[in-house]
């Protein structure tokens, strides 16, 4: 049976803190017989943000690598590559992990869960690295990254793969009473990506609720250079930034220090406030006592596949309304009715670039009537837990996983490879 198999998962890049990170731990979460080897060579900053168990080890240090894979050829039936070394990694590194891989003689299977050829190219040896695995998972077989397996010759099988989440779990641990939260509250979660709308929570927020006494939070933004585009209508990197939007911003310096203390205090009215990166379970209780949660998500429509991001499933099982963006609902298929998720009602309020009062007008009639609002986040658990419950998508990556045949990439030309 496949659920008694075990299952090696490496994040080649390190634990991360972000959606990878959260891939292996709510794989780890279904798959109780899987366990996380991580790259140590580089910390990130986020790297204690979520609780997982996993074994650290040095890529650049030989003798360490070997142990890995001893560990893993001895112990492990199969192994899922989460994320491979970056190109800032030292050369050592990437090497020891490419030949690694060539090592451990079980089906392996590689992840891609970037969007943007940007991001994609930012991994190091990527072209190596595929073609040593036996097959490839993505969100989207049209998406950015099979466009770049088609022009680089990739020859390992590409199939897609959903975004599982464990939705009874999370609402067990974290779900409220309507009573205990704010009816007034929005908070967006996420971090520091355009795609991911933290301006236009800001604008539906300045522009549509705030002269009806919301308040709106965002948690999760770093302070990268990107950030300055949500900060400063002239932001970014060449921008004069000399018109900052009206926000009460806290992710640089003295104000981010304090943002432990201010959370809490925001008041009726109050300009949007911007807070930096979380801890899961700290940002998970602060959500759960929030009327409304909001992911505003937006790719071009050939790159979703069939997936949520997990701050919309956390949204969902937190126990709040989700605010999602239209384009997102119109372009993912529900399951079980075969239609584009706007279709029908979901309990989920659609974000609409071209009607912003339509949406305002909704969460003001929520956030006045207690009795709707708890209809409507019952309604949009069981949707979307129809969507994507864990149960059934990582069901189906355990047994892609186990099921690939090892030397797949190594014996298939570039005219065999193919999508499902």
């Amino acid at each position: 049976m496949n659920e008694n198999k075990k299952i090696a998962i490496i994040l080649g890049r390190g634990v991360e803190g972000c959606g990878v990170t959260k891939n292996a731990v709510e794989f780890v979460k279904f798959h109780k017989n899987a366990h996380v080897f991580a790259v140590a060579d580089k910390k990130w900053p986020r790297h204690d943000s979520m609780k997982l168990t996993y074994t650290g080890f040095k890529c650049a240090d030989a003798s360490e690598v070997e142990k890995i894979i001893s560990e893993i050829n001895d112990n492990f039936d199969a192994l899922l590559v989460y994320s491979v070394p970056s190109v800032k990694h030292s050369e050592m590194c990437v090497d020891n992990f490419v030949n690694m891989l060539g090592k451990i003689k079980l089906p392996k299977t590689m992840v891609q869960v970037d969007h943007n050829i940007i991001s994609i190219l930012r991994n190091a040896k990527l072209m190596d690295i595929c073609n040593s695995m036996d097959r490839l998972l993505t969100h989207s077989v049209s998406g950015a990254f099979a466009k770049w397996c088609g022009e680089n010759a990739i020859h390992t099988p590409l199939v897609s793969m959903g975004v599982g989440f464990n939705y009874d779990m999370h609402r067990e641990q974290w779900w409220k009473p309507i009573d205990e939260q704010n009816d007034m509250h929005v908070k967006w979660i996420g971090r520091c990506a355009l795609w991911k709308g933290p301006v236009e929570m800001i604008n539906l927020h300045n522009d549509h609720l705030r002269q009806h006494g919301f308040i709106t939070t965002l948690e999760g933004l770093e302070a990268s250079v990107q950030s300055l585009i949500i900060t400063h209508h002239d932001g970014g990197p060449h921008g004069e930034r000399k018109n900052p939007r009206d926000v009460n911003e806290c992710i640089r310096g003295a104000r981010r220090k304090q943002a432990l203390d201010l959370y809490g205090k925001e008041k009726p009215g109050d300009a949007p406030w911007l807070y930096p990166d979380y801890k899961n379970e700290e940002c998970m209780e602060r959500l759960s006592r929030c009327a409304f949660g909001a992911d505003l998500y937006r790719l071009k429509k050939e790159y979703y596949g069939n997936n949520i991001e997990y701050c919309h499933a956390e949204v969902i099982s937190s126990g709040t309304v989700p605010l999602f963006h239209r384009h997102f609902g119109d372009h993912i298929i529900h399951p079980k009715t075969g239609l584009p998720c706007t279709h029908g009602f979901s309990g989920t309020v659609w974000y609409d670039p071209d009607n912003q009062d339509h949406t305002a007008e909704q969460m003001i009639k929520l956030a006045g009537d207690r009795v709707m609002r708890d209809e409507w986040r019952e309604a949009s658990f069981e949707f979307w837990k129809g969507h994507s419950d864990s149960s059934v998508v990582n069901v189906d990556i355990r047994d892609k996983v186990l099921s690939a045949t090892p030397g797949t990439g190594n014996r298939f030309a570039g005219v065999e490879r193919f999508f499902s």
